[in-house]
């Protein structure tokens, strides 16, 4: 079994990862960075719209496309 700071711990990981080097993703956190939003923030903002679109690619069941985000 998984222990749960680690469940907990994994969609931050793919966001911050994501926020750093991805270019969408580091595009849209600069931009919530440069509007005030604290740094945690826009990291759970990175995840959501992460979490969203694979949600999206699962459900359709369509290949990865960057320019899609």
């Amino acid at each position: 079994m998984v222990p749960f700071w680690q469940r907990a711990l994994c969609p931050g990981v793919a966001a911050l990862n994501g926020s750093r080097f991805h270019p969408d993703m580091k595009l849209f956190y600069r931009r919530l960075r440069t509007n005030g939003k604290p740094p945690k923030v826009a990291l759970v903002a990175v995840a959501r719209k992460l979490l969203t679109s694979i949600n999206a690619i699962v459900r359709d069941q369509q290949p990865w496309v960057a320019a899609t985000i």
